[in-house]
Formats: C-alpha cells, structure tokens, sequence
C-alpha cells in the first residue's frame, strides 16, 4: 500500500476534526426572540388583545364588524371606529340607545360632540344623557394592540375602570373598531328572501322545461276528409247569399247545374267512397 493516499486522509481528517472543534468553539446554539409583528386577527383587529382581557377577567366581550344592531341596554358598547365613518343617521341611533340607558365608550373622532370638550390633563369625560351614559375618552389608543399590555402606564387596568364607571357588574361588552357593510349576500337575504326562494324554485323547472325529451314522436291524426256535397251546399250558400245581395243571375244556372250535379253523382260516390 503507498504511503501518500494514507497522508492524504490523515490531513484531511485532520483538518475536519480541527475546524470542527473551532466551530463548537466559537459559536454557540441560544434561543432568540426576535419582535415578527402582529399576525392574524391581531393584526386587522386593534381591539384583540382588548376583547382576550375581557374574557379572561370573566366579562363576555365580542368583535363586531358593524352597527347594523345595537346591544341591550345593560351591555358596554365601545366604538373604536376611525375619525369620520359614521353617517348622521347611525350617530343618532346611537344617541338614541344611549338615553334609552345604555353605556357608550369612545372618542371625539369617532363620535363628534362639539357640545363637550375633555378637560386638559384629564383621561375622559363622563356625560349623563338620558338614562345612559357616554365616558368619551381622550384617547383609546392605550387599549389597543400592544399598547395595553404596557404595565407602566397600566393601560389594562385603566379599559377595566371604564367598562366599571357606570355598572358594578355589565352583562358584556360589544367592540366595535370599524362600521363596515354586512356581505352582499346577507344584504339579499335580508330584503328579498322571497325573490331568492322564488328564484330558486323557478331555476329547476325552467331547465326541466327547456331540456331536451327523449321517445317516439305523437303521431299527428290524419286531417278530417269532407263529403262532395258539404262542398256543393257551401257553394250554393255563398251564391245565394251573393244573389241576394247583389243580383247575381248565375245562381239559377248554378242551382240548375247542382241538381243535375247532384243526382247523377250521389249514387256513384257514396258507393266508391263510403268515407267522403
């Protein structure tokens, strides 16, 4: 055996088991957490992180996407909706449930009240209207996604004053962070349920008529043969009736000629064809 191919896998190894070692020298194997952004619903949702607290400190919370209806009277309703996006009409529902009783959370943005400012240096405003309540707030950002997690300003404890200030115990929470329309279906169902399922009953025997039938053809009866005198009485009508009106002096040479007519083809046809 030769001497250089074993030096060959000498050095080799050599130089593996030595850039080995330094690698587990150098380098070692540690967990980092690395900050990749909210993902999922805690990224379209700013009042996720809001609602989980909620429901882990036991008050039922729930998303919703729209103000198509209001909660009860003894449920919070906050609006975390952007500056603008309520029309006149949806503002003046939710005035209307407020003194009826309920409890409304928000902000000047979302709920302009020009009649009511924040003082300076203060947190909200609590307004009586009616039977219910509005604590407008000067700024909601603190309960939203990640801020209310920051225990130095302790922004969780500060959603949970709010959704106390005016019942000791309420029956939920509805959060509410945009005003979007409900699905074009819905909307149909909704308002036309009727001409839908008109629509869906008519489809089926639509394509049943228009399909194509299969089978014999029904056979056409054969058309209905007259006898000679039938012919011969109609004419004699249409000329009497024409000689009436008019004078006609062929109809007694017609009269003439379909007696004669008449007698010496009564016999012969009714005996060569009994069926006309």
């Amino acid at each position: 055996m030769k001497l250089q191919p074993i030096l060959i896998t000498l050095l080799v190894a050599l130089v593996l088991v030595t850039g080995t070692f330094w690698f587990l020298k150098t380098y070692e194997y540690k967990a980092v957490d690395e900050y990749v952004g909210l993902r999922g619903e805690a990224n379209s949702n700013p009042l996720f992180a809001a609602r989980l607290f909620l429901q882990r400190m036991g008050i039922p919370a729930e998303r919703k996407d729209s103000l198509q209806t209001l909660p009860p009277l003894n449920t919070v309703l906050l609006l975390d909706t952007p500056d603008d996006s309520l029309s006149r009409q949806k503002t003046d529902t939710i005035l209307a449930w407020v003194e009826r009783g309920g409890h409304l959370i928000t902000h000047s943005a979302s709920l302009p009240l020009g009649e009511y400012v924040i003082p300076e240096n203060e947190e909200w405003l609590a307004i009586q209207r009616g039977k219910g309540f509005i604590t407008l707030v000067a700024d909601l950002a603190r309960i939203e996604n990640p801020a209310i997690g920051d225990e130095t300003r302790a922004n969780a404890k500060f959603l949970w004053q709010l959704v106390h200030k005016h019942r000791a115990v309420p029956a939920g929470v509805w959060l509410i962070h945009q005003d979007a329309m409900p699905p074009l279906w819905q909307l149909i169902w909704k308002h036309a349920w009727a001409l839908v399922l008109t629509l869906a009953l008519l489809l089926p025997l639509t394509l049943l008529a228009l399909s194509p039938r299969f089978g014999p053809l029904i056979p056409q009866s054969a058309p209905e043969r007259r006898r000679i005198l039938e012919h011969i009485h109609a004419s004699g009508l249409f000329m009497w009736q024409r000689q009436r009106k008019h004078g006609d002096t062929q109809y007694h040479d017609f009269i003439a000629a379909a007696e004669q007519l008449t007698q010496s083809t009564r016999t012969q046809h009714d005996n060569t064809y009994p069926d006309a």
